[in-house]
């Protein structure tokens, strides 16, 4: 009886560093909305070497000509800034095998320069660090 209690003791503990070392690595909804944010807002500035910054290493991308295609198309400027009305949705994973890590995907209703948007924003991190792994801005249709 007493090597049971022992043995399930121990089991225990095992379990609990393991949810310990998951949720570190975990993408928390705080850094996912804090990530989105400090990007917008780089972007709003113009400040696109900064906004890279908050790219995830894997995913290299130019992102001041990703807004300029963007600005062409809607008829809007970035510059004028960029509000979040809502988010509209979120999911997470403590593990993703397509990325190799735990990640978090927001969905948001933006307004930039008066015009109704949509941004699915997707933030990760692995082994090769943490970032926005994917982002797409488009109408809200």
């Amino acid at each position: 009886m007493k090597k049971i209690r022992i043995l399930t003791s121990l089991l225990l503990v095992f379990v609990l560093c393991l949810s310990f070392i998951s949720c570190g690595n975990r993408v928390t909804k705080d850094d996912a909305k804090q990530t989105t944010e400090d990007f917008l807002s780089a972007i709003a500035l113009g400040d696109y070497e900064s906004a890279k910054t908050y790219l995830h290493p894997e995913k290299p991308l130019d992102i001041e000509k990703y807004i300029t295609t963007k600005e062409e198309r809607t008829g809007v400027d970035f510059q004028k800034g960029i509000e979040i009305t809502r988010y509209t949705s979120k999911s997470s994973s403590v593990y993703d095998s397509e990325v190799d890590g735990s990640d978090y995907e927001l969905e948001a209703n933006i307004i930039v320069d008066g015009v109704a948007l949509e941004l699915d924003i997707e933030i990760v991190r692995n082994d090769l660090g943490y970032g926005i792994y994917s982002f797409e801005i488009d109408s809200n249709d």
